[in-house]
């Protein structure tokens, strides 16, 4: 300004109205007629004066003050070609090469220079190296990384042709050889360039020259790249030493930046040990020396992508947006929004907001990045590869695996290109790293193999590249372990563990890293899926205090996550108070970190909800899966497969509260929205759907569902012999013990058993559960002795695995003393009732359970056996109050299976009046819950014809007792115990009304359906028959054929009660 006001004072200039500037008439009157003079070249002074000028800023080329000029420069250089100014225009296209911004344009203006050489000025070949070593450092940074090597090899061709080199440009030379090597993956290549160099450095230059301080220091990175941090921790020392001599003797910028760029290093090396408060020491120290120089504010906004990663690394993600937040401001202030530092702080960024489950602002910041990066690069640029996996891993969270997949396939294709053929062989550490992540989409998919597939080539590119003793194969073998892992394949996963586990002390000697502890969070998943959970609380809480160590707080997600697989053990092991503080503590720690709506968070609720029904609160369970589902809402949408497992997780537990109706409508709700391609998501569905069919009583609905979701299992493990399937196939033989098809039903319990024996210890307690079950079929078919044999081994089992004072202990040892009850042995179930109360308060303390409820509703019925009426009426009163506090209301189908019982404690004894309204309550919650097509409303309508009966309203019994008999014709064979029950009921009804006819051919259709069985089966139901057979021959008066079939059912019954049972005194 205060120029152009000197010009206006000396009248060369004036200002125009308009705000222009003009020169004065006179002024451009002479000008002109300078021009026709000949003799001056104006055109040439020109050049020079463009030339003067940027010798003169020679220092800060890329100022915006030069970079104002580039019209001149460009004319200037017009001008120089067309006058055939050739050293002119060599010296024009190097400063034009350091002027401009884009790396196109100076990769044309260095390209231009050395061509002006070769065709025009062949005197200046000298300098022709230093334009190729230019060339390359440009390709590097434009991520030609190929076209970068060759440059340097050419270089150091052209350099051999030279008498007399300069020992330092020939170090600087063989560094970026050597550096690009690294780049590329080639650590033996680059180590080996590195070596010779610094060795032919030393024989000419002071060991603490420049040169030589830059090649051992990338050295000291070659060490680091090969996780040998024992001779990068050593080597970064010495040359951090001699940069901090060099810098108090020469505290200039360049050697500031040098000082800083081994802090730099250092930090990154303690990133890599996990060492995160040592990467935040030496990284502010780095910053520090940065602040000191305005000239390094590139430098110190890297440094803050270097802070952010390292808070981002450590768990510390709003620090890390901070960090982050002051590199992207610098560099849009310093670079503005399209260079590619700019995209650098917006692909950190929105890699933190991915974790803090901010994914709309992450996807938007990446997607910038990208752009930006295909703007300066191209398209094939790691640097775009390193954005776009970022952006496919957001994908991955929000579940749109076609445009995740899509993405990594983009990233593999850049990476490939820029990598594969300068390294001679698919080796870089880049692409091990992408076919690592790209193999989670395949795991969160349930497509094991292709999972498997991208893990083998990993761990392949892996050992390649960076060798076996090294900490990403070790991460990576932990990875492959998991794979296995999720395919409940533990043996396997065992024998992986115990490969990385050999590797441990070689590459971490001794200190703690996240990997170790991911290591041992793993195998104490494998233990409690094995059943051993003590030693499996001992492995997970070696790994709780390994993350304390590394993070230096226990309030880290990573220790959160931990936490998580401890809440597991504590459930098998029945600690609930320990369980549930742990909860709450994870809980804690991810609001802390994440916020309120975060996707951690729902998983922490849903955890809670867990617990809340392990212990029978269904209640608080519901309440709390209904917020996770809300919350996976808010972040994730209603199409999110995480919503739909959470809406599976409350359907299950409307399904285990007995709201059957509620819990279907939610299973329909995600039927449609439940992705194909998300095929455990979708096997998990059909498999709740025959469960919730099977309660509901449509066994044909039911076998159906588990049917397609026993052959969806079988295919994505490509075995039937699989845990997953077993748990299948334990459904579908509850509906055939429904249906009654025990020769179906049995060959299904075995291959369960068979599945289960292959993958688990023998006292895992996934065993103790099948047995369990197992032991219903022969409670069903009236062979206790057998029954009693499963529910012992179920028993004894839960016992080794989980304990005496277990929930499971307790709910079997009821099950244990129902065995005794059918079999009528009254005193026994008493004393097996009396072992399970002396448990109850180590157990539950004061709280309700369903186990406890169907305790007291057991010894009820035991008490109403032995004539104790008045003690059984008050227990099975404490069983109903139980319920209902349970389940939150006595309109629940489990309170209707109490109250059931003590209608027939009323009936017993005559009283029908106070019968009446706990009929009507039943009927109510059956059709409520059902429909009256379910076999549950049949067993109402059969207590309601025996109150008719006793009350001498035969026509009514016999009425409601033929609707009760069609509703389980259309559920179950004619052949079926209630099928048969209910025929020898209306044929005691037709002969106690003196029908004697009807109740001959009511009890000889019994006979006809049961002919094959009974020659061969002694069960009760056949005793029955035969009992009420002779009652109609003795009403006939044909007492010899009355005593044979009444002889029949005492022999029957003796061999299944025993002599001394009340049945057979009867």
């Amino acid at each position: 300004v205060k120029a152009l006001d000197r010009l206006a004072n000396l009248s060369f200039i004036r200002r125009e109205r308009s705000n222009t500037l003009s020169l004065h008439p006179l002024v451009a009157q002479f000008a002109r007629s300078l021009l026709k003079d000949k003799e001056f070249d104006y055109p040439g002074k020109f050049v020079e004066v463009m030339l003067g000028f940027l010798r003169e800023h020679e220092d800060n080329l890329a100022s915006e003050v030069v970079r104002k000029e580039q019209l001149h420069i460009d004319e200037a250089l017009r001008v120089a070609e067309a006058r055939r100014l050739w050293d002119a225009c060599l010296n024009l296209y190097e400063y034009k090469a350091d002027v401009e911004a884009g790396l196109k344009e100076q990769i044309k203006a260095l390209e231009d220079a050395y061509q002006t050489i070769e065709k025009y000025l062949p005197e200046q070949r000298r300098r022709l190296p230093v334009l190729r070593l230019r060339l390359g450092r440009a390709h590097r940074a434009a991520g030609r990384v190929r076209e970068a090597l060759d440059d340097f090899n050419w270089a150091e061709g052209l350099l051999r042709g030279i008498r007399d080199v300069d020992p330092a440009e020939a170090a600087s030379l063989r560094f970026e050889l050597g550096d690009t090597y690294l780049a590329l993956g080639r650590y033996a290549d680059a180590g080996k360039t590195l070596s010779d160099a610094l060795e032919k450095a030393q024989a000419h230059l002071d060991h603490s020259a420049l040169e030589v301080l830059q090649l051992r220091q990338a050295l000291a990175r070659q060490a680091l790249y090969l996780g040998d941090y024992d001779k990068a921790g050593a080597g970064l020392a010495t040359v951090l030493e001699d940069r901090k001599k060099f810098y108090a003797a020469h505290p200039d910028a360049a050697s500031a930046a040098g000082l800083a760029s081994v802090h730099a290093d250092l930090s990154r090396l303690e990133l890599a040990r996990a060492h995160y408060a040592e990467a935040m020491q030496a990284a502010n120290a780095a910053l520090a020396i940065t602040k000191e120089s305005k000239e390094n504010e590139s430098e110190r906004s890297q440094l803050y992508l270097l802070l952010g990663d390292i808070q981002y690394e450590s768990g510390v993600y709003d620090q890390a947006e901070q960090q982050l937040e002051k590199a992207r401001q610098d560099f849009q202030v310093t670079f503005g929004e399209r260079h590619p530092n700019y995209g650098r702080a917006l692909k950190a960024l929105g890699e933190v907001h991915r974790k803090q489950g901010k994914f709309g602002e992450a996807e938007k910041e990446v997607k910038q990045a990208v752009a930006i990066f295909r703007s300066v690069y191209g398209d094939s640029h790691p640097s775009v590869a390193e954005a776009l996996a970022v952006q496919a891993k957001i994908y991955d969270h929000l579940c749109e695996f076609d445009k995740e997949q899509d993405v990594w396939q983009q990233v593999l294709g850049i990476q490939h290109e820029a990598y594969s053929e300068t390294a001679g062989l698919e080796g870089h550490p880049a692409l091990a790293v992408t076919h690592y992540d790209y193999a989670s989409l395949f795991l969160r998919k349930g497509e094991y193999a292709r999972a498997l597939e991208h893990l083998t080539e990993s761990l392949a590119i892996t050992e390649n590249s960076l060798g076996k003793n090294h900490a990403e194969y070790f991460g990576r073998l932990v990875r492959l372990a998991t794979c296995l892992y999720e395919q409940q394949q533990y043996s396997r996963a065992q024998e992986t563990l115990d490969d990385a586990r050999r590797l441990q002390g070689t590459i971490f000697k001794g200190l703690p890293h996240p990997y170790i502890a991911r290591m041992l969070q793993l195998q104490s998943e494998i233990l409690r899926r094995r059943g051993s959970f003590k030693d499996a609380r001992e492995v997970i809480d070696q790994a709780i205090e390994m993350k304390k160590a590394i993070y230096g707080t226990g309030e880290h997600p990573s220790v959160a996550e931990a936490l998580e697989v401890k809440v597991k053990i504590f459930h098998h092991l029945g600690e609930k108070i320990e369980a549930k503080q742990l909860i709450e503590n994870m809980l804690e720690i991810r609001r802390k970190v994440y916020g309120m709506n975060h996707p951690d968070v729902s998983r922490s609720i849903h955890d809670l909800g867990s617990y809340y029904l392990r212990l029978g609160q269904y209640k608080d369970a519901i309440e709390q899966f209904e917020q996770a589902r809300q919350i996976t809402a808010e972040v994730f949408g209603r199409k999110h497969p995480d919503y739909v497992e959470r809406t599976l997780n409350l359907a299950n537990a409307r399904n285990e509260q007995g709201e059957y109706r509620q819990a279907l409508a939610l299973v329909e709700q995600v039927k449609d929205v439940d992705p194909a391609h998300n095929r455990l998501l979708a096997a998990r569905r059909l498999q709740l759907m025959g469960e919730l069919q099977r309660r509901m009583g449509q066994f044909g609905a039911a076998m159906e569902y588990i049917n397609e979701a026993i052959d969806l299992k079988k295919a994505i493990y490509g075995t039937e012999d699989h845990p997953s399937v077993a748990e299948a196939l334990a459904v579908q033989a509850k509906i055939y013990d429904h249906l009654c098809e025990f020769d179906k039903e049995q060959p299904i319990w075995e291959q369960v058993l068979g599945i289960q024996d292959r993958f688990y210890s023998k006292q895992h307690p996934a065993l103790a559960t099948t047995h369990y079950d197992y032991a219903s079929l022969f409670l069903r078919k009236g062979e206790y002795a057998r029954a009693l044999e499963h529910l012992t081994e179920s028993l004894a089992i839960t016992e080794n695995s989980l304990g005496k004072n277990h929930a499971e202990y307790f709910g079997r040892l009821v099950r244990l003393a129902t065995c005794l009850y059918e079999q009528q042995k009254y005193f026994q179930v008493l004393d097996t009732l009396k072992k399970a109360e002396a448990l109850r308060g180590a157990i539950f303390g004061n709280s309700a359970h369903p186990y406890i409820a169907r305790m007291l509703q057991l010894q009820s019925e035991v008490l109403q056996r032995l004539a104790r009426f008045d003690d059984a009426l008050a227990v099975i009163d404490q069983a109903i109050e139980m319920k209902k506090a349970i389940y939150g209301t006595g309109e629940h189908p489990s309170a209707a299976e109490a109250l059931e019982v003590k209608v027939d404690l009323l009936l017993s004894q005559y009283h029908l009046k106070e019968a009446v309204p706990i009929l009507d309550t039943i009927e109510r919650i059956r059709r409520k819950a059902y429909d009256a097509g379910h076999p549950q409303y049949a067993n109402y309508q059969l207590r309601r014809a025996r109150w008719y009966e006793i009350a001498g309203r035969y026509d009514e019994a016999s009425e409601i007792l033929e609707q009760s008999l069609q509703t389980c014709l259309k559920a179950f064979s004619s052949d079926h115990p209630e099928t048969i029950k209910r025929q020898i009921m209306l044929a005691r009804l037709a002969r106690v009304t003196n029908n004697i006819v009807l109740a001959e051919t009511r009890i000889n259709r019994v006979r006809d359906t049961l002919v094959s069985r009974l020659e061969t089966e002694d069960s009760q139901i056949v005793a029955e028959m035969y009992q009420e057979h002779s009652n109609i021959r003795r009403a006939q008066g044909d007492y010899q054929d009355a005593l044979a079939e009444l002889e029949n059912a005492l022999r029957i019954e003796t061999r299944i009660f025993g002599p001394e049972s009340p049945a057979v005194i009867e």
